[in-house]
């Protein structure tokens, strides 16, 4: 049982029994993502397996169309960590399938479920619609508590002088922070863009760098300086790579910084220094991302593409500005299937398997064993077999009877490298409370 799925049962089962204990005589749990989702799961074992008196007491918000929002993990392992609550195997497999998938359950033990913005209403709708039996979605946009993140210079009746007196404090103080961390001296009449958030590789930090030679004009001519903010998960390989290489090129720049971190404290920090807040998502990727709405309340302008509350909030020439790059943006089909492969989601996926073949860190993968949660595809056969891999071991062979999974097995024959089906060891985790 992994820390996360531990934590996480506990979150949930723990959370109901302690708040009845206490005597709160709650009416409806509310599921920020699929973490709590052993909450509901309590409840099915309180209400004996009633489902429609489990929908009564939940209601579910989904934030993300990534999936590092919504889990999946193998059910037979969540369910011998307690994770369903009592919950036979059979039940599990009927609210989240065998690769048991958080938000499906969740959306399947809910009365009603929101998204986080218009945009992603839509996207959520179309990429949750073969969810049988699952909650109707509506969009709810995110908003920022103004009275936390606007700075008290900024509020009030001001002039328009006053106001930019207050901007003019603002920057400098960021910049002091700047030199101090960074080593770089930022001028407060020069234009600042920020960038400032978690590094991962759909957020596209390092897009505004991408015409070398335009980028080095302006830095050189003293038109513009960038700030770069965040940080990344320890498991996100390319979002750590990201990281590096803007911070290492960072170097090599003018008036270009990298500061780690974004606790609330620098995020703050920077949405008051900054002239441009820069949000440049791959479409539709990103569900709301608020920081520019509360970059906005302290006098700046918000730069994005065309996603999350953009689509709905962003005044082009008044409070922000809005960019599309059709041929990066395009709306993608969700659909797994169409008589047109060019209309499903496979043309364009790519599967674990490859990314963590593209994304080692180091080293060769020559002998190396993989470990998969469904037997892989034919594409990703063939880059098994290029990478020297010379065993898999699956999870599941869902779809055996299928065209791509035969090719696969044909392929691993003929070049002798070896598959299996993962056998259970039987060894239990215990954890102490």
């Amino acid at each position: 049982m992994y820390k996360r799925q531990a934590q996480e049962t506990v979150l949930g089962i723990a959370g109901v029994r302690v708040l009845q204990a206490a005597g709160y005589n709650f009416d409806v749990i509310h599921m920020n993502e699929g973490h709590a989702l052993p909450a509901a799961f309590e409840l099915l074992r309180q209400y004996n397996g009633n489902l429609d008196e489990v929908r009564r007491k939940t209601v579910f918000t989904t934030h993300t169309p990534v999936a590092a929002g919504n889990e999946v993990h193998w059910v037979d392992t969540l369910l011998e960590g307690g994770f369903f609550a009592g919950a036979s195997r059979e039940r599990a497999l009927q609210l989240g399938g065998e690769n048991f998938s958080l938000t499906v359950a969740a959306l399947r033990m809910s009365r009603i479920a929101n998204a986080v913005s218009q945009l992603h209403g839509l996207v959520a709708n179309k990429m949750w619609e073969w969810v049988d039996g699952r909650c109707p979605i509506r969009a709810i946009t995110n908003a920022v508590n103004l009275h936390y993140w606007q700075d008290k210079r900024m509020n009030g009746d001001k002039s328009f002088d006053e106001l930019l007196a207050a901007k003019r404090e603002m920057k400098e103080e960021l910049f002091k922070y700047v030199a101090n961390v960074a080593g770089k001296r930022f001028n407060p009449d020069v234009l600042t863009i920020t960038w400032a958030r978690r590094f991962a590789d759909y957020k596209r930090a390092w897009l505004i760098l991408m015409d070398k030679d335009r980028i080095n004009k302006l830095l050189d001519e003293n038109k513009v300086q960038i700030i770069f903010a965040g940080k990344f998960h320890p498991d996100d390989v390319m979002g750590k790579e990201m990281f590096n290489k803007l911070l290492n090129r960072s170097h090599t720049l003018k008036n270009v910084v990298v500061l780690p971190g974004y606790e609330l404290q620098l995020s703050g920090m920077l949405k008051r220094g900054t002239d441009v807040w820069l949000n440049t998502p791959l479409r539709p990727f990103e569900a709301s991302g608020t920081s520019g709405m509360s970059a906005n309340a302290n006098g700046a302008l918000h730069l994005s593409t065309f996603d999350g509350w953009t689509v709905e909030g962003t005044f082009p020439g008044i409070n922000g500005y809005t960019v599309e790059y059709p041929e990066l943006d395009d709306d993608m089909p969700w659909e797994r299937n169409g008589e047109n492969p060019v209309n499903t989601k496979y043309m364009y996926v790519c599967h674990a398997e490859l990314n963590a073949i593209l994304n080692r860190s180091s080293g060769s993968l020559e002998g190396a064993k993989l470990y998969v949660t469904l037997f892989p595809c034919n594409e990703c056969a063939k880059a098994i077999i290029q990478s020297g891999i010379k065993e898999v071991v699956y999870m599941s062979d869902k779809y055996a009877d299928e065209a791509n999974t035969i090719a696969s097995k044909k392929m691993f024959d003929m070049v002798g490298i070896k598959y299996r089906i993962y056998e259970k060891t039987g060894r239990k985790l215990t954890i102490e409370l």
